[in-house]
């Protein structure tokens, strides 16, 4: 996903060569162009100059159908090109360029498959994202000129001069004043600048600018492009609850949307290895924790009408479905259930909760008073239950 979002395309190929482990090993982007279309995934050539333009890079550290493509280039036969053959016959090459396909593990995965062009998706920030540097420093620049102050001493002139104009008519000896400015300075913090002038009515030099977050607000509106709530990252005040829910929908789009794709690699990978039994996989849901109770209480209100989905609680408590059953089955064979006690009986306990009041709302439905009055604890009633 982090690859998606910064480069648009991940290319990659799947390694079997273990028995008991599979990986994908990344494929240089500059050498990878997508091609064409299967119902599995997106088809692309590779360019064997890598292995030609890299001095430092070993074919032997890439899978051995790799070895195929690069006699297939050496052998000067041009067996064709031909962008639309099915992924069973994508034997082709144009000059360095060979056909690659998913049945020798070759997958690319893309951000928005609606086209083939890799725009990244974050690159409309890379304009803004220049300026950080300048933004960083024009911030810096102003935070030393709040720390810093201006201290300017009136010398007083003479005015009663005798005698005509006087030259440098002061009441001080230049001298004798800069042996006070020298003492006063060595008294002061290096911030503090010293300075004496000959004037009158001499205003104050303050630094004070009320343009203090340049670079707060610099990062607000770059963060803000990006297709996030900017508050989430960089927030001054207290978000509302729905925009707390919209942040979070916003950011499990961007993995969800990806998951068709993952399914399609799934499908693929475990029914080509299979040959009685077919499979289909399905990825939902993400790790936030409002998704994963939404889950759940799915699978609770389905349970209540007698349809029992024991993937689905295992999916929403975050465990795998095989862990799920087994831990079952433990319970079970130990007869766990039978060394408790309850403490009341069913038959003393209210119809929907013990503790009076209206039912608890989950957090997505909660007004922006609601949750205030949540988090104050302004609900609590004097033994302290909600």
């Amino acid at each position: 996903m982090s690859q998606l979002l910064e480069k648009e395309i991940y290319y990659g190929t799947l390694r079997d060569d273990s028995d008991s482990k599979y990986i994908f090993q990344e494929l240089p982007y500059n050498y990878c162009k997508i091609t064409g279309r299967s119902e599995f995934s997106l088809l692309f050539d590779f360019n064997m100059q890598y292995f030609f333009n890299q001095s430092g890079v070993d074919i032997n550290m890439f899978p051995d159908v790799f070895k195929d493509y690069y006699n297939r280039v050496l052998d000067s036969k041009r067996s064709g090109y031909n962008p639309a053959n099915s992924i069973d016959k994508r034997t082709g090459e144009w000059v360095y360029w060979v056909q690659t396909s998913p049945e020798d593990g070759m997958f690319a995965f893309k951000f928005n498959t609606e086209n083939v062009t890799a725009i990244p998706y974050l690159a409309p920030l890379f304009s803004d994202i220049v300026l950080a540097p300048m933004m960083r420093t024009l911030q810096k620049n102003v935070n030393i000129l709040k720390a810093q102050k201006v201290l300017v001493g009136l010398i007083p002139l003479l005015k009663d001069s005798k005698g005509g104009s006087v030259k440098d008519a002061v009441a001080i000896e230049p001298g004798t004043l800069g042996k006070f400015l020298g003492l006063l300075k060595a008294g002061l913090h290096e911030s503090v600048k010293i300075g004496g002038v000959p004037f009158s009515d001499v205003k104050e030099i303050d630094f004070d600018t009320t343009n203090t977050s340049i670079l707060d607000d610099y990062a607000k509106t770059t963060a803000s492009m990006s297709g996030i709530n900017s508050r989430m990252v960089f927030a001054n005040d207290k978000m509302s609850n729905m925009e707390t829910q919209a942040s979070i929908n916003t950011d499990e789009f961007l993995t969800l949307h990806v998951y068709y794709q993952f399914n399609q690699f799934m499908d693929y990978q475990i029914n080509k290895r299979t040959k009685h039994f077919k499979f289909k996989f399905l990825f939902e849901g993400s790790e936030f924790q409002t998704n994963r109770q939404f889950r759940l209480d799915n699978a609770l209100k389905l349970s209540e009408k007698g349809i029992t989905l024991p993937q689905k609680f295992a999916a929403a408590i975050g465990m795998e479905p095989q862990d799920f059953y087994r831990q079952l089955e433990e319970c079970q064979a130990m007869e766990f259930t039978d060394m408790l006690t309850p403490l009341i009986s069913v038959y003393q306990q209210s119809g929907k909760n013990d503790k009076g009041g209206r039912d608890r709302k989950p957090d997505s439905e909660l007004t922006d008073e609601g949750q205030a009055t949540r988090d104050n604890g302004s609900n609590l009633d004097r033994g302290g239950i909600i």
